[in-house]
């Protein structure tokens, strides 16, 4: 062999890059919804995907080349394929994490080692071990237990809640494990020793456990989206405030819609990131007075503890870890029934996609829709008791209605409060700042029998105000007639509970300490839930 055949052979014998894109070929490459590019690869018997950049990705790589070659590749070589197999990576996949779903079955990533899924379909549930979804895996996402079967019931000896909101509980539950559908925010409130954080807990550990499960509250949009990008169940203990970012990004994240962040290292370039998670938090007192969050929420509020009826956490966590397999198949059970059930409502109530699928789920769909309805008017109520205009607007057109023009309304409902409150920050100082108040309250107004349109005449834009009576409200809410799944003596047993709620009192300064305030969309209030004192009026 002359030197030229030799300097030919050199050249033609691949690269460690090239031999290492060669082992590459034996994975599915592909591009994630989240343009992540990912790696589908066989591991022991059963399959992972890992994106192209990751440590297992890049560990599989290695081992492949190892048991050819009998040494490692060099960090470069990895490097310089692992860039070549992003550029070509073309198709592209949905990737779920921890939840997903596929034509009528959901999934539910087990994220145990063998890498199992549980698959539910409207006949019922089993554990698979190659699902037709693709899920990703995060750090600090921990492993449910095989399910089995079993009584979602068994969780009620867990909680500290009564039978609304027991309801309320296995609803939440039932929703997040819908993909397809909007999640209620579960707040859950109480005050110290009522267990508020061990139900957040044992909840989170049921769908979505993770290494660090109750986390506190973000201080930035970035927090947000980095915990909304890496788990499932947001789940935040012992928030003592909430500001409107927050609330607004709760929203958005329950509902739907973009969380933006800067890029790391790239001030300029703005990253969105399109997710919907499942949140929870627990307070000490109500924090949540925006409008907009309370009508996408669930409230519980808890009672304290009797001091014979605690468990030590271990023996707490020993009884649960016992039956956590079979309260797992209760749920995965009324996910199955979900998928199966139909259910007609004869009027929607806000987040209506979630009412009709846990409603679906449940063995008592209508004791759980009276909880619900009766949480909603709580909560309507709390909005009302929190916006410094409702009372006084309330005052002015019960038995009557009311028109006029924004300033003429404005000018009424100073005249109706203290000088302190007119001169404090949160109060409407003009006809457009209380334009904006009362589009936020408007659906809590409508829901106590008060209306507001908006007409133009041919000088000025106008305001009708107009007030239903309780007794009309109640009527139109009865939608007439029976719900078409229940028998006479059923519906008879199990009436909706449409009652409209008490308007608000404003207790007198005696009447409170005004020992802590939490900031709201109107200024700092009192934290005491039945006080509406705000800061600035003292």
């Amino acid at each position: 062999m002359n030197d030229i055949q030799e300097a030919k052979l050199i050249v033609e014998k691949p690269t460690q890059a090239q031999q290492l894109m060669n082992l590459a070929s034996e994975a599915e490459l592909f591009r994630g919804d989240d343009s992540t590019d990912y790696g589908r690869f066989k591991e022991q018997g059963h399959f992972e995907t890992w994106p192209l950049k990751s440590n297992p990705f890049k560990d599989w790589l290695r081992r492949g080349f190892y048991q050819i070659h009998h040494k490692p590749p060099g960090s470069q070589a990895l490097q310089d394929a692992i860039g070549m197999l992003e550029a070509q990576t073309k198709e592209t996949k949905k990737v779920f994490i921890r939840v997903g779903q596929l034509d009528n079955k959901i999934y539910l990533d087990l994220a145990n080692p063998k890498w199992q899924v549980v698959e539910v379909s409207a006949e019922g549930w089993s554990v698979i071990n190659n699902p037709p979804v693709v899920f990703r895996r995060t750090k600090g996402m921990m492993a449910l237990p095989l399910p089995a079967k079993g009584d979602i019931e068994e969780l009620r000896r867990f909680l500290n809640v009564d039978d609304d909101s027991w309801r309320l509980v296995k609803a939440y539950l039932a929703g997040c494990l819908n993909p397809s559908t909007p999640y209620p925010i579960l707040i859950v409130y109480g005050e110290p020793g009522s267990a508020k954080s061990t139900l957040a807990w044992t909840l989170k550990s049921l769908i979505d456990p993770t290494l660090a499960p109750l986390r506190s509250a973000p201080k930035e949009e970035r927090d947000l989206v980095i915990s909304a990008t890496n788990g499932w169940v947001m789940s935040y203990d012992n928030l003592s405030f909430m500001t409107q970012w927050l609330s607004d990004a709760f929203c958005r994240l329950s509902t739907g819609g973009g969380l933006a962040t800067r890029s790391l290292y790239k001030d300029a370039e703005e990253q969105i990131f399109d997710v919907r998670r499942p949140v929870m938090f627990t307070c000490v007192t109500q924090v949540a007075g925006q409008s907009d969050l309370l009508d996408r929420s669930i409230t519980i509020s808890l009672e304290a503890i009797p001091d014979d009826e605690r468990l030590e956490e271990k023996v707490f966590l020993e009884r649960f870890s016992e039956v956590k397999p079979q309260i797992l198949g209760g749920l995965l059970d009324s996910t199955s029934r979900a998928l199966r059930e139909t259910f007609i409502l004869p009027k929607l109530p806000r987040m209506a996609d979630f009412a009709i699928w846990a409603a679906r789920g449940s063995n008592e769909s209508m004791a759980f829709m009276n909880a619900y309805e009766l949480n909603q008017a709580e909560r309507n109520e709390m909005a009302l008791d929190f916006s410094p205009i409702a009372k006084p607007l309330m005052e002015l057109v019960e038995g009557v209605s009311w028109e006029g023009t924004a300033e003429e309304l404005l000018d009424q409902l100073s005249g109706r409060v203290e000088d302190k409150v007119r001169k404090a920050k949160y109060w409407p100082n003009n006809a457009r700042a209380l334009s904006g108040q009362l589009t936020r309250v408007a659906p809590n107004l409508r829901a106590v029998g008060i209306t507001i349109k908006k007409k133009r005449t041919n000088k000025q834009r106008v305001l009708l105000i107009s007030y239903i009576s309780e007794e009309t409200v109640t009527q139109s809410d009865a939608n007439d007639g029976r719900h078409p799944i229940l028998s006479n003596e059923e519906e008879e047993s199990i009436r909706y509970n449409r009652k409209t709620p008490s308007l608000p009192s404003l207790p007198s300064l005696e009447e409170c300490q005004h020992t802590s305030f939490i900031e709201t969309e109107y200024g700092e209030r009192c934290a005491n839930p039945n006080c509406q004192i705000f800061k600035e009026q003292l």
